[in-house]
């Protein structure tokens, strides 16, 4: 008898052949006004809601009055067989069903009554009138009897290994079941033995189990068909070994190798050496032993790329045509590189009392008295508007950052002196940037005084830890700006609302820094803008979250209104498209 054939199970009865009941001599059924009464023993019961069971007489024997509760089923014998005959009692229609859950063999045995040779009894005692066997039911459940636990790493198999219990509606264990192990949340993969078959008493034990995915907590799940179970959380593990290096986009290891890609000369590109374990789990930004650029081609050279101090970083610039790789080593790892890097030189832009040279890196400011209303090669090239006055001997500002065409060396403009900054260390631990750097005609390097190499400073200002693009907010505000400079110059730019730092991919909120008011205030506070691809240049005005943008027509316009080139800063679509438009300025 299937347990599920309990109340709610698939079966609701099992109907019993029998039993039969023969005299070996006359009168052996004795008959009585007291009923004979077959009892079931505790965890089963008699079916009492369909029609009354039939009992057959062969013989001459007489019954009288029958009656079935849960537990009992009664007849009572009226007249007992004749002399010299045998009478045999054969009983069916009987229906029974398990009210417990453990699987054994019972039987029926009679309680009241007297019939020859049958001992009165409980279902432990007395002679038996019929064996009932109950069996496992179907897989009802999966219990997680001994939970996994994770090791440190993801190199090994689980510390402690899971064992699931397979059990019916009432807990009874099914045997022969095979339970499939697999990831229930979670990006990794498991290995190990993913399907282990139960044992007779349902119990599941797996034999080395693990998972691959450092960095992320995850679940497992087991299932046996269409019923399952999942674990609580683990993890997260930590990555494996160092096994390779690879020159990717990110410091964090959320990126990927640096792709191939076009880049504009004046621009740049930052390349991270990155560690992993041999299943790609992130292990570390790791120092490189080496930098260099590799399979160069064209006019790229050595010195277009720039190891950080710390070795974990190189920034690779744009200055004149080629391709190149970006290359890193460590001992005992194999190199890296990253895909090739195609550097584009912009076009001279020609006006008709002169011909100014291609300069990449000038943003706004081309030279001085020339203006563009945009940047970058495009423009330079002819696509933007130019206006202004060639002066035959640009000067430049105090902190202005030169370097001729035809030469890698980078100078200071200092009170009228060029002072060469000899080292890329002492470039970038004075905290300039290489994206202010302006080629110019070698005429305009010479035509200045030389003075003192700069040094590494000692002791930078507050605000010189803060790179070209960092994001400040000021102690106790919630304005968050990017900052950025022009030589000497130094300008912060508000991100108008949470949406709006989120369309800027490259920005991340842990990268903001909160600064005393005084670092901020030192700052000048930019709200002259472009996009990306758009000529036009707008004046901002925020209101909250909200703001109004205002084109200013012509360059003439801009001048007129005392406005700065060097103020006005580059932005995405969806950062213009965020202010509403207002009158033009004119």
């Amino acid at each position: 008898i299937d347990t599920t054939s309990y109340s709610g199970g698939t079966s609701a009865w099992t109907t019993l052949t029998g039993p039969v009941i023969a005299e070996d001599i006359n009168g052996d059924i004795g008959s009585s006004t007291t009923a004979h009464v077959l009892t079931l023993p505790a965890g089963w019961e008699f079916n009492t809601t369909v029609g009354q069971w039939h009992a057959i007489v062969t013989g001459t024997m007489l019954l009288g009055a029958t009656s079935t509760t849960a537990n009992t089923m009664s007849f009572v014998v009226s007249a007992t067989s004749s002399i010299g005959t045998l009478s045999t009692l054969t009983f069916s229609g009987i229906q029974v069903k398990p009210t417990g859950t453990a699987t054994s063999t019972v039987n029926i045995t009679q309680t009241t009554g007297i019939i020859t040779g049958i001992t009165n009894g409980d279902s432990g005692v007395g002679t038996s009138l019929g064996l009932i066997n109950s069996v496992v039911g179907a897989v009802n459940n999966l219990n997680i009897y001994q939970a996994p636990v994770v090791g440190a790493t993801v190199d090994n198999p689980f510390n402690t290994q899971p064992i699931i219990s397979v059990i019916d509606r009432f807990g009874n264990g099914v045997g022969s079941q095979n339970v499939v192990a697999s990831v229930g949340s979670g990006t990794g993969t498991l290995f190990g033995t993913l399907t282990q078959t139960s044992n007779g008493n349902g119990s599941t034990t797996f034999s080395g189990l693990g998972y691959r995915k450092s960095g992320e907590t995850f679940t497992i799940n087991f299932a046996v068909g269409g019923v399952s179970t999942t674990s609580a959380a683990l993890g997260p593990l930590s990555a494996g070994a160092a096994a390779s290096l690879s020159v990717e986009t990110a410091v964090d290891g959320s990126g990927t190798t640096v792709p191939s890609q076009n880049l504009n000369s004046g621009s740049a590109i930052t390349a991270y050496s990155i560690t992993r374990d041999q299943y790609s789990n992130f292990v570390a930004n790791a120092a490189a032993d080496a930098w260099s650029l590799a399979s160069k081609t064209g006019n790229v050279v050595d010195t277009d790329l720039v190891a950080a101090s710390d070795s974990k970083s190189a920034v690779m610039t744009g200055h004149n045509s080629g391709t190149a790789t970006i290359h890193a080593t460590k001992a005992g790892l194999t190199a890296a590189d990253s895909g090739t890097i195609t550097v584009s030189a912009c076009s001279p832009y020609s006006v008709s009392d002169g011909s100014v040279g291609s300069y990449p890196t000038c943003a706004i400011t081309c030279n001085a008295g020339y203006y563009l209303t945009g940047s970058s090669c495009s423009l330079i090239g002819g696509g933007g508007v130019f206006s202004g006055i060639l002066l035959s001997s640009p000067t430049y500002s105090s902190g202005s950052l030169l370097r001729a065409s035809n030469s890698d060396k980078v100078y200071l403009i200092d009170n009228g002196e060029k002072r060469w900054i000899p080292t890329g260390e002492i470039f970038n631990a004075n905290g300039y940037s290489w994206a202010n750097v302006k080629v110019v005609a070698s005429g305009v390097i010479s035509g200045y005084t030389e003075g003192a190499n700069v040094q590494q400073a000692t002791t930078l200002p507050p605000w010189q830890t803060i790179p070209e693009g960092g994001l400040i907010r000021a102690n106790g505000d919630v304005d968050v700006y990017i900052v950025k400079y022009v030589g000497s110059k130094k300008f912060k730019r508000l991100i108008l609302n949470p949406s709006i730092f989120n369309s800027y991919k490259h920005l991340k909120w842990r990268d903001i820094k909160d600064v005393g008011k005084s670092v901020a205030d030192s700052f000048t506070v930019s709200d002259l803008v472009r996009a990306v691809n758009d000529f036009r240049v707008y004046k901002l005005y925020p209101a909250g979250d909200t703001g109004e943008k205002r084109w200013i027509e012509t360059a003439a316009v801009f001048t007129s209104l005392g406005y700065n080139w060097d103020s006005v800063y580059e932005i995405n679509q969806t950062d213009r498209d965020s202010y509403k438009t207002g009158q033009t300025l004119k």
